[in-house]
């Protein structure tokens, strides 16, 4: 049985049983924080645990992307998770890192419109450098991967490395 299908069944239960955790923990013989966490995915975006079942994302990550406030941002982590992969480890970071935002500022969806701000404007950069040739790129073309600090550093200084060797 997949997460995703324990989650719809220990919910079923849990409706069942008097929207008691200890009860539905009870009768299907696991601990009660295992099956809160299923039930809790039921609770979640709809599109987390569709690709959970298809396993398109692992149960960590459905959870971490379930902590994520904002709809709009949820569903946009969600699609690079599908589409790029993402370790438990990367989805927590973006989470922890959404819900930070999540008090300073709304995602552009779910702005509402305020009266003109009386200070300049300061356009927001609309490209960023790539970190291998330095380039300018839309910020649509770049990929995100996953590299250690400690890699990136040692990828720099073997480039500056051959760099002056040139």
């Amino acid at each position: 049985m997949t997460p995703a299908e324990e989650a719809r069944l220990f919910r079923q239960l849990y409706d069942e049983l008097d929207q008691d955790i200890e009860k539905v923990a009870g009768r299907v013989r696991l601990g009660a924080g295992y099956v809160d966490d299923r039930i809790a995915l039921t609770f979640g975006d709809p599109l987390i645990l569709d690709a959970l079942d298809k396993g398109e994302i692992s149960i960590g990550v459905a959870q971490a992307l379930n902590s994520v406030p904002h709809e709009a941002w949820r569903r946009e982590r969600l699609d690079v998770a599908i589409r790029g992969g993402c370790t438990v480890s990367l989805a927590r970071r973006w989470a922890a890192e959404l819900r930070s935002l999540a008090g300073i500022q709304k995602p552009a969806g779910e702005q509402k419109p305020e009266a003109p701000a009386e200070t300049t404007y300061i356009p927001i950069a609309t490209s960023v450098s790539c970190w291998f040739c330095e380039g300018n790129h839309d910020l649509h073309l770049l990929r995100v991967i996953q590299v250690h600090d400690s890699c990136i550093r040692a990828m720099d200084a073997m480039l500056k490395k051959i760099g002056r060797e040139a």
